[in-house]
């Protein structure tokens, strides 16, 4: 398979490329349209629906997720390691109780 920037400007394959992310596009915005109509059957509390729950908290979640990615969060890297100590004696705990 060529790197994509091939794929994209080479004149013999440009044509298929520009079909193929056009109907991407189409099925991701139908898939999208699909799942709101779902969420929004869906009963959640109240009269809200499921889709009321995602834009309420899944949404601004995401963005908060999308944003930490983008500017990059720090990591103390001593209290990482003490708690992959940790686990990994819980870990051998939980296994010696299960057998």
């Amino acid at each position: 398979m060529p790197p994509l920037d091939e794929l994209q400007r080479d004149p013999a394959t440009k044509p298929a490329w520009i079909g193929y992310s056009a109907r991407d596009a189409e099925c991701t915005w139908q898939l999208r349209a699909t799942l709101e109509r779902r969420l929004r059957e869906l009963h959640w509390t109240g009269d809200r629906s499921l889709y009321e729950l995602y834009n309420m908290y899944l949404v601004p979640f995401g963005e908060c997720l999308t944003d930490m990615e983008r500017a990059g969060i720090r990591v103390d890297k001593d209290m990482l390691h003490r708690a992959e100590v940790l686990a990994t004696q819980h870990r051998a705990e939980a296994e010696s109780v299960f057998l």
